[in-house]
């Protein structure tokens, strides 16, 4: 009986250090330690500022200030004169302002030009019908050459750097004053000459 006893309080003293183990034991876990992506979304502080380059075709602003409005007025009335004088107005006089006293880059000084002289140029052809100054047959065929030529050096003229167009141009300019010059010069003198005979 005695020996009875003694293994069942060993039993309970058993039983009870294995319920203190088992309540002073601590799980632990591993952590798992979770990292957040960087962003990849600009912050709107390192937005590239906009580019502040004008455009070529920007030169002269679209509502002109009051010398350049005078300055196109005066330039147009002198195109439209000698377009009705001299059937010329768009190369020699339109061109040449747009490209001296403007920024605008050489294409579209001729482009300008272009528009600047469609109107002038239906007015004038509209006078001369009614006077019967036309030839429409001959007109035509000149027509057809003059849209073809165009095209052609439009393509060249958009294709080409502006500092070659710019010296094409002033090349083209001399030559033809300096085929006139000559001619005017010989009329102007034979007229004097006519004028001190009589």
């Amino acid at each position: 009986s005695s020996s009875s006893s003694s293994s069942t309080s060993s039993s309970i003293s058993a039983s009870a250090s294995a319920s203190a183990t088992a309540t002073n034991t601590t799980v632990t876990t591993p952590s798992t330690a979770t990292t957040t992506p960087p962003s990849t979304t600009p912050s709107p502080s390192t937005t590239p500022p906009p580019s502040t380059t004008p455009s070529p075709s920007t030169g002269l602003l679209h509502v002109p200030t009051v010398a350049e409005a005078g300055l196109l007025a005066v330039t147009g009335a002198l195109a439209g004169f000698s377009a009705g004088l001299l059937g010329i107005g768009g190369g020699l006089i339109v061109t040449p302002v747009l490209s001296l006293a403007t920024t605008l880059d050489q294409q579209t000084v001729l482009g300008t030009s272009m528009l600047a002289m469609f109107l002038p140029s239906l007015a004038s052809l509209n006078a001369h019908r009614v006077l019967g100054n036309v030839r429409w047959k001959a007109g035509g065929l000149l027509a057809l050459g003059t849209s073809a030529g165009a095209l052609a050096g439009t393509y060249v003229a958009v294709h080409v750097s502006e500092t070659h167009l710019r010296w094409v141009f002033a090349v083209a300019m001399a030559a033809l004053g300096y085929r006139n010059l000559p001619s005017t010069a010989s009329k102007a003198a034979a007229a004097v000459a006519t004028k001190a005979v009589r």
